[in-house]
């Protein structure tokens, strides 16, 4: 795993790391147009899925969850990888757009159409990056509403 994702995964629940033959597994499973980022399985070969918990993430799925995901929602057959969830019914998918994969994002409520989709990052890096900065501004927002309020100290003349 780079130094980048080791340092922004530090506090995230991590599972012990995937075996070479659940990697291998997800990439047979894998729609043959989607390469899935290198990062990502190294990731998992670290980190068989996690439970960050943070404000835009919720999952990231073990290899053998990312596959059983994919497949009970049509994914793989849309050419998709789900491999991360929102916890508000989205799930954050690998897609080939352009000839490069990227992260976005689909409802888990409609089979994915294209349409639906946002694209949230160029990488598996750059989507954790993001999802690092999203949780340190909602933990501050947090907090700011958690504190009590200053005192009135203006005297009226």
């Amino acid at each position: 795993m780079s130094s980048v994702l080791k340092r922004l995964t530090k506090n995230w629940n991590l599972n012990d790391g995937a075996s070479e033959q659940a990697v291998n597994d997800l990439l047979m499973k894998c729609p043959a147009r989607l390469t899935l980022p290198e990062d990502y399985l190294h990731f998992l070969r670290q980190s068989n899925g996690a439970s960050p918990e943070w404000a835009t993430v919720d999952t990231v799925y073990s290899a053998e969850e990312a596959i059983a995901q994919s497949e009970d929602y049509d994914f793989l057959a849309a050419g998709l990888l789900i491999f991360a969830t929102s916890g508000g019914g989205d799930g954050y998918c690998f897609e080939q757009i352009d000839g490069k994969t990227r992260v976005t994002l689909h409802s888990l409520e409609n089979v994915p159409d294209g349409a639906a989709a946002m694209t949230v990052a160029d990488s598996f890096q750059a989507f954790v990056e993001q999802a690092a900065i999203a949780n340190k501004k909602a933990n501050a927002k947090a907090s700011r509403k958690s504190r009590p309020a200053k005192p009135n100290t203006t005297v009226a003349h």
